[in-house]
């Protein structure tokens, strides 16, 4: 990939890298706080909430309870992790948190029907642990914008919990960390709208999806590959049979890649797809979404936002940097950092597949980093997809 300097894309390139700094700052904000942090003084909380909407409103500014309730508390937790940033740039990630915040009230998950109806008894065996984990009262979490913008390089969304949460919790191996929390019943509703006839499903977790999904009936039967055996057997024997629709799922123990390239198009009207359930899992994502690819009979689901395509689309964009000479990428990347990761042949790959892609337009930098042209370039491509992906960062 080469870059053609000119003032109108570099202009273009500082925009993207100005984001993707604030979006760093949100990122620490949002996922590098101590799990522990919470309020010892929740009067004072809401106290400070009520004080910060009505001093809004005297300068004619509308503010809702939520929002301010979100703001003070993003503005307390911005205070205690001592970020090294600077003050107005931690202050617009701030601000830019809080536009998108929202919060959960008491109850507001009390109607889920697999919370509601599927008992779930804290247990360990060889393979698996189940517990029950909590979101507490004023605690923050991400939760799913819902963004349908396929060049999307935007700051995660924040909710607060104005009570405590319980759910189940699944721990199989050492990357394997399932949840049926606030976030994966959000995810999990567009995904559950749009599955229909024979559906086939990877990765079988807890059950939230097949349970959900087999409930729909223009959902005739789900087939469920699962590579792990501890999670196969735990879901078949204690889950499961609590499904009022049971006998439309089947599950099949199988390795990923293998199963998904025996498939014929139209064998299964829709896969779903839990995307980038982690960095170790995306080499098999990639290339089970490769193979679906050419189905014109079979449609794709992810789960998410596509978690994925932006962890693909952060390597084209370093690659877009990274073309430029020193000087032209020092004068406007003094804040921002490309990086790889170590051994990290996600981004070797990509060098080789946009070998020979000049950007000389602005337009052309949106262009490639729309989901669906890399993904279309990725996917046609004869460059063999990376098997293996390393997770300890490297920053350059």
């Amino acid at each position: 990939m080469r870059v053609k300097i000119r003032k109108k894309v570099l202009d273009k390139l500082k925009d993207i890298a100005d984001r993707c700094y604030i979006d760093e700052i949100c990122g620490e904000l949002a996922y590098g706080y101590d799990e522990n942090w919470h309020y010892d003084d929740r009067t004072v909380l809401l106290m400070r909430s009520l004080d910060l909407k009505s001093r809004m409103a005297r300068q004619g500014l509308e503010c809702s309870d939520d929002k301010a309730l979100a703001a003070v508390v993003l503005d307390d937790l911005a205070m205690d992790l001592d970020l090294d940033y600077d003050p107005d740039d931690l202050w617009d990630a701030v601000a830019a948190l809080t536009s998108c915040a929202r919060v959960f009230h008491k109850g507001e998950f009390d109607d889920d029907a697999f919370l509601k109806n599927i008992r779930i008894a804290e247990q360990a065996s060889d393979g698996c642990k189940v517990s029950v984990d909590s979101i507490l009262k004023y605690d923050i979490r991400t939760y799913p914008s819902f963004d349908s913008d396929s060049s999307r390089l935007d700051p995660p969304c924040i909710a607060v919990f104005d009570s405590r949460m319980v759910f189940p919790h699944m721990e199989c191996g050492y990357f394997k960390n399932f949840s049926v929390n606030p976030y994966v019943i959000l995810m999990m509703k567009r995904p559950i709208e749009k599955s229909h006839g024979n559906v086939l499903a990877f990765g079988c977790c807890l059950g939230y999806y097949a349970y959900m999904a087999s409930q729909k009936s223009d959902v005739d039967s789900i087939t469920i590959v699962e590579d792990s055996e501890d999670v196969r057997d735990f879901f078949d024997n204690h889950i499961l049979p609590q499904f009022p629709n049971e006998k439309k799922i089947k599950v099949i123990q199988s390795e990923y890649v293998e199963y998904a390239s025996k498939i014929a198009d139209g064998q299964f009207d829709c896969c779903f797809l839990d995307s980038y359930q982690d960095i170790v899992f995306l080499p098999v994502e990639l290339a089970i979404r490769k193979i679906l690819y050419g189905f014109v009979n079979t449609e794709t689901i992810l789960f998410g936002n596509d978690e994925s395509g932006d962890m693909v689309r952060r390597r084209i964009f370093d690659m877009m940097l990274y073309s430029l000479p020193d000087k032209q990428r020092a004068d406007f990347c003094g804040r921002y950092a490309p990086y790889v990761l170590k051994d990290d042949r996600l981004y070797d790959c990509m060098r080789k597949i946009f070998a020979g892609i000049e950007i000389s337009e602005p337009e052309d930098v949106d262009y490639w980093l729309d989901s669906r042209n890399f993904f279309d370039r990725i996917f046609k491509s004869k460059v063999e997809l990376p098997d293996k992906i390393a997770f300890e960062s490297n920053w350059k």
